[in-house]
């Protein structure tokens, strides 16, 4: 799907930043902070001793929240981010407030990771969770755009086309996407454990459990221009496939469904270097997938990609990943660390659910 939708205001919080600024540039500077979970124990297989599992929490903000409760402090971490950044009219000023719609992008509900019954999860998520967060932003919680997106990494993209099409039917001048997740929870980190996703002594492949919120204020151009926003970047194609999630019995076959979304997002572009934002964390399925991907890639075009894996510095965070890769994109663009002028990322949905979006600079960052 092609679009234009402008992007005039970012905020983020993660364990190697309090905002999107020092998020990103220690994520270029290669900083990482993991320390060790004393609520969580794995076992070494030399000693043969229980040692604490290392996770990259958002010290201080989240200690003693679980779940709602910690979404809740590290979404609102993000959105003060945003709002300090992107100068916007108060919460009295209605006319903005009331057209603007917010999208929520939260893990997939899957009842072996929150160990209960999720059939009811929707109805809790938005009373307890949704509500709160709007008002707090200043949105109307009924507004009819507003939709909660279950479905990870990869929920970003459908958030994404769902952006644009409210804005180009002018049924919202601005959408507000938000992701947040916390993999540091015990019934989360016992889910990954069993499934040996967790790295540990171990299992050395396994992921490095992060938590983090991001978020991106993204207009319709007109509307942008009228009230003269700055506009960071824009998102000028977006792709949602079905490929192998992380337990799919053959892997062999996965990879087809990240191909084809990217493919589709490099479109046209007759640039033979393309900059790429993955979220590989370590896990053997999601390399395999990338690895299956370039090479069906390589097949129907000749293109030299770079890879960029910022979970490296941040553990995986699994529904927070969308916006934070929007946002690491336009910060690569204002700070000149990318020439190019068109920024790939992907996702991969532990459901199996993929998706690309390509991140375009300003006419400004071009200039520069």
């Amino acid at each position: 799907m092609q679009c234009d939708l402008p992007i005039v205001g970012m905020g983020a919080v993660a364990s190697v930043g309090r905002n999107a600024q020092d998020m990103c540039a220690s994520i270029r500077a290669g900083i990482s902070r993991p320390q060790p979970l004393d609520y969580y124990f794995s076992l070494d297989p030399d000693t043969k001793d229980l040692v604490p599992v290392s996770g990259h929490a958002v010290t201080a903000l989240t200690e003693g929240f679980l779940l709602f409760g910690a979404w809740q402090r590290l979404a609102r971490a993000a959105m003060d981010d945003l709002y300090r950044r992107a100068n916007l009219p108060p919460a009295n000023e209605k006319h903005f407030w009331d057209n603007t719609a917010l999208i929520c992008v939260l893990p997939v509900l899957n009842e072996d990771r929150f160990q209960s019954e999720v059939s009811n999860a929707p109805s809790a998520v938005k009373e307890l969770f949704f509500g709160p967060l709007a008002s707090y932003c200043g949105i109307t919680v009924d507004h009819p755009g507003n939709i909660i997106s279950y479905n990870g990494h990869a929920g970003y993209c459908e958030a994404v086309q769902r952006s644009n099409t409210l804005i180009s039917s002018g049924n919202a001048d601005r959408v507000l996407i938000l992701g947040v997740d916390s993999y540091l929870d015990s019934f989360c980190l016992e889910w990954l454990d069993t499934n040996f996703r967790l790295k540990s002594g171990e299992s050395p492949t396994g992921l490095a459990p992060g938590e983090a919120a991001a978020c991106v204020l993204l207009e319709a151009r007109a509307s942008a221009e009228n009230r003269r926003a700055l506009i960071a970047g824009s998102i000028t194609s977006v792709s949602l496939e079905q490929d192998c999630g992380f337990d799919a019995p053959n892997q062999e076959e996965s990879g087809r469904g990240l191909a084809a979304v990217m493919n589709q997002t490099f479109g046209a572009t007759e640039n033979r270097y393309i900059e790429l934002l993955t979220d590989q964390n370590g896990e053997t399925w999601r390399a395999i997938q990338l690895s299956n991907a370039r090479l069906r890639l390589s097949a129907l075009r000749q293109v030299e990609v770079n890879i960029s894996m910022p979970f490296a510095s941040t553990g995986e965070i699994g529904a927070a990943w969308g916006p934070l890769a929007t946002i690491f994109a336009v910060h690569n663009f204002q700070r000149g660390i990318t020439s190019g002028s068109m920024i790939v990322a992907t996702a991969s949905s532990e459901s199996g659910m993929v998706g690309a979006w390509s991140i375009a600079r300003t006419s400004r960052d071009q200039a520069a």
